[in-house]
């Protein structure tokens, strides 16, 4: 049955992805890997049913930490998928929004965001521990650091933008409203940097390239 599952997955696999992608093959064999631990998951907990159940409180604490052993691999196999997927993406022809640039944000954001799902879900669901007053106590801390940073934050998003909507790439030539006119040698999250034809670097937060008129010299066909 195993063997079956994991041959089928990986056959869909191959046709959904275009075969000259050089990981497609490395993220086929992760996700058949993540399937077949699965199905070996599902299989010890179906034995431990039926031949061990138990009402003690051992069994249960048994059976919480070998959930909790699974969600940990399953969570390092998702992070691992996930970021196989990103390189791939990033390496497709004409990419705009996930770069080569791009891809170490992309990749933080989704480890951050499956590991604070997996806790969550881990504590509230498997340990029965109640998360109310730890989610509340985030909340505060958030709303406080988004007014505390929110220049920070702005600069964040908007290089986000940059990198994905590319007004300018690295090595353009640009001028700006405000005078300064030189080669873009970097394309930062908070800020970018361009070299004057003195050789003088000039960092310029990203919020205020993404408000200023640019005019690109090297842009056009």
């Amino acid at each position: 049955m195993r063997f079956f599952l994991r041959f089928f997955v990986g056959l869909v696999l191959k046709k959904a992805i275009k075969k000259e992608e050089y990981l497609n093959e490395k993220v086929v064999r992760k996700i058949k890997n993540l399937i077949s631990a699965i199905i070996v998951f599902f299989g010890i907990m179906a034995v431990l049913i039926v031949f061990a159940y138990s009402d003690g409180i051992l069994w249960q604490i048994i059976f919480k930490r070998i959930v909790t052993i699974f969600i940990i691999y399953f969570t390092f196999a998702i992070m691992s998928i996930g970021k196989s997927v990103f390189i791939v993406l990033a390496h497709r022809k004409g990419a705009h929004f996930v770069t080569q640039q791009t891809l170490p944000l992309f990749h933080n954001l989704t480890n951050i965001f499956v590991v604070i799902i997996v806790t969550y879900i881990t504590f509230a669901f498997v340990w029965g521990v109640d998360m109310t007053a730890l989610l509340a106590s985030l909340g505060i801390i958030g709303v406080a650091l988004s007014f505390a940073a929110k220049d920070t934050i702005a600069n964040f998003l908007l290089g986000i933008f940059i990198m994905a909507d590319q007004p300018y790439q690295v090595g353009d030539f640009i001028d700006l409203e405000s005078g300064e006119r030189g080669e873009v040698v970097d394309i930062g999250i908070r800020s970018t940097r361009i070299l004057t034809m003195d050789d003088i670097e000039i960092i310029i937060p990203n919020s205020i390239m993404g408000n200023t008129p640019v005019v690109n010299e090297s842009g056009g066909p």
